[in-house]
C-alpha cells in the first residue's frame, strides 16, 4: 500500500498510513489538539489491606487509639492527562460514589486499660471517612498526582 494514501478521511482532515507524514499544517495541529488533554475512563479494583494507626494522647493519661483497615475500593476513575493546571500532573476523580470497605476500630482509653465509646467514635470515624471520600474524590472534584513525565 502506498503510504501517501490516505487511510482516514472525514472531509476535515485526512490522515496518512505513514504516521509520521501528514498532508497540512491542520493535519499538525489536529494531532496536537488530539494529544494535548487524554481524558479516559478507568474501572479500578482494589481488593488487599490498607491499614491505617494512631495513637493521640489528648490529655493526662488517656490514649485516643484510632485502626482502620480498608480492604475494598472499586469505581470508576476519570483520569485527565496532563491536568489542566499543570502539565507534569494527572487528574483523577472517582465518576460515582466508589464501593468501599472500611472498618474502624476507635476507642479512649486510660492507661492502655479498657477503651470507652469504642462504638461510637468508631461508628463517627468511619462515617467521617466515607464523607471525606465521597466529598473530595468523586465527580467533580478532581485529585492531582504527580506523573513521572513532562511535557515540553
Amino acid at each position: 500500500m502506498d503510504t501517501d494514501q490516505p487511510i482516514f478521511n472525514n472531509g476535515i482532515h485526512t490522515i496518512s498510513n505513514n504516521l509520521l507524514h501528514t498532508t497540512s499544517n491542520d493535519d499538525n495541529r489536529f494531532f496536537e489538539n488530539i494529544f494535548n488533554n487524554v481524558n479516559t475512563l478507568l474501572k479500578i479494583k482494589y481488593e488487599g489491606q490498607i491499614i491505617i494507626k494512631m495513637k493521640i494522647y489528648p490529655f493526662n493519661n488517656f490514649t485516643f487509639n484510632i485502626n482502620v483497615h480498608i480492604t475494598k475500593v472499586e469505581g470508576q476513575v476519570l483520569l485527565r492527562l496532563p491536568s489542566l493546571d499543570n502539565n507534569s500532573k494527572i487528574e483523577y476523580t472517582f465518576i460515582s460514589q466508589p464501593k468501599i470497605d472500611i472498618s474502624v476500630d476507635a476507642g479512649l482509653s486510660r492507661n492502655e486499660g479498657k477503651q470507652y465509646l469504642k462504638t461510637s467514635l468508631s461508628n463517627f470515624i468511619r462515617r467521617t471517612i466515607r464523607f471525606f471520600i465521597y466529598k473530595f474524590f468523586v465527580y467533580p472534584s478532581f485529585n492531582n498526582a504527580c506523573a513521572a513525565f513532562d511535557y515540553a
